[in-house]
């Protein structure tokens, strides 16, 4: 499949790639996130950061891997959404020297500027929901409650399309999810950190992240075609963790769904 993304990159002559499966568990829901590791022989770079509740299992894994909080060299953002970026702050804080990078667009949310796109959403819909059951207005008072607590930090580093990071990751702008949403590509092992452009279904199909949630749908589908062009090797979606093989056909049968089914 041709790249129809063109860039160049010197590689590195060590470089692991590692999804951290994190288990995140409040009342009767239990998911499973997955941020990632990003080594080379000059950094160490972390792809979203989870919730708080789950930074004790981070910091276990970076322990398993014989790496140090200090060794830190960034942590790079896909976009504003609790699950991504709640534990933002106390990794700032553990890891000081960090760069902090993120798309233009989602660095005002982040630093706490602006309210962030997902709160002015929730927010919309508890005021749709004043005549919904009281166990489903809590849960959505709840929700805005946690995104109000998250604790803003000041990103050092903006990113666009196409911008390197670290001479290792390629950020790819893939708007939808939010305006402001952002994979990252790894040429010299062909990886893709999706984020929440796409998730990984339990039978291994893809989709797009969450489509009633999604804030421009018709915009996260040209994100997915985008990322279709892009040769894959190995997938990491922060919702269903890696795929590997048939990549191609998977995302071709997500286009062929969303062609289908709602752009008729």
């Amino acid at each position: 499949m041709a790249c129809g993304l063109d860039y160049k990159m010197s590689s590195s002559n060590m470089l692991t790639v590692t999804s951290v499966p994190l288990t995140f568990t409040q009342g009767n829901h239990t998911e499973i996130i997955h941020p990632t590791i990003v080594q080379t022989s000059k950094s160490l770079i972390l792809v979203d950061v989870g919730y708080t509740a789950t930074l004790p299992q981070l910091l276990s894994a970076l322990r398993q891997m014989k790496v140090q909080r200090e060794q830190l060299t960034a942590i790079c953002i896909t976009h504003d959404d609790i699950d991504h970026i709640e534990a933002l702050a106390a990794v700032a804080n553990l890891a000081p020297q960090a760069a902090i990078y993120a798309h233009t667009l989602e660095i005002p949310a982040l630093q706490g500027d602006v309210p962030s796109e997902r709160l002015i959403q929730a927010r919309t819909n508890l005021q749709a929901l004043k005549h919904a059951d009281a166990a489903t207005q809590q849960w959505a008072a709840s929700f805005i409650a946690a995104q109000e607590a998250i604790e803003r930090v000041p990103i050092t580093h903006a990113v666009a399309d196409k911008t390197i990071i670290e001479n290792t990751l390629m950020a790819i702008a893939t708007p939808g999810h939010t305006k402001g949403h952002t994979s990252y590509y790894i040429q010299a092992t062909e990886t893709l950190i999706a984020g929440d452009a796409i998730v990984i279904n339990a039978d291994s199909t893809l989709d797009i992240a969450n489509p009633q949630f999604t804030l421009n749908i018709a915009a996260a589908f040209n994100s997915v075609r985008k990322l279709a062009m892009l040769p894959i090797q190995q997938l990491i979606c922060y919702h269903g963790g890696i795929l590997k093989g048939n990549i191609a056909a998977a995302f071709e049968a997500l286009i062929q769904k969303y062609t289908h089914e709602i752009f008729k």
